[in-house]
């Protein structure tokens, strides 16, 4: 019985590493502070695997925080999504790729500690994106978030939808992402 129990745990760990260079992790965060103005943070943790050479699937988690001084308003964002990658072109390093993402968000917005608004909303987003592989084990990317397509809903009803090339499109369009990834 410890024979077979041994061999087990050995073989699995032999099939897990055999695959454990499909995995990545990674994500981006932000930052950014204006004098008597207003403040924002964000977090997006992201983990995926490596389909084959063209497609990658994964899923990403997200916080948003953004304040503005004086008057006391401040915007939270929470959101889970799932993503595909397909990689549309491959110059040495440098890889375009087109993603998918689904996602579902719970926002707030207050005002002097009251809530104005709160909801849940779901979504999906298609736009390019752009990776350079540092190293075997490090990705740098980028989301053209303003250069997609989207649609957007409001669990009350409300529904927008977007294409275009600014960045007004839809509320989850409109930002340049910049990351890295860690593949295992």
């Amino acid at each position: 019985m410890k024979k077979i129990l041994l061999t087990s745990v050995l073989a699995l760990g032999v099939a897990t590493s055999a695959h454990a260079t499909d995995w990545f992790v990674g994500g981006s965060v932000g930052f950014n502070w204006v004098e008597d103005t207003y403040t924002s943070f964000s977090i997006a943790p992201e983990v995926g695997y490596n389909l084959n050479e063209k497609w990658d699937v994964g899923a990403m988690l997200g916080y948003k925080y953004w304040s503005q001084s004086g008057i006391k308003y401040v915007e939270s964002e929470y959101s889970a999504g799932v993503f595909a990658r397909y990689n549309v072109i491959q110059f040495g390093d440098v890889k375009l790729l087109g993603k998918a993402t689904a996602y579902v968000d719970y926002w707030s917005e207050s005002f002097d500690g009251k809530t104005l608004f709160d909801g849940t909303s779901f979504g999906l987003k298609v736009a390019p994106m752009i990776t350079y592989d540092i190293s075997k084990s490090f990705t740098l990317f980028t989301e053209l978030d303003f250069l997609g397509a989207g649609i957007h809903s409001v669990v009350d009803g409300k529904t927008s939808f977007g294409f275009g090339f600014d960045s007004n499109s839809v509320k989850k369009l409109g930002d340049i992402k910049v990351g890295f990834y860690y593949n295992f």
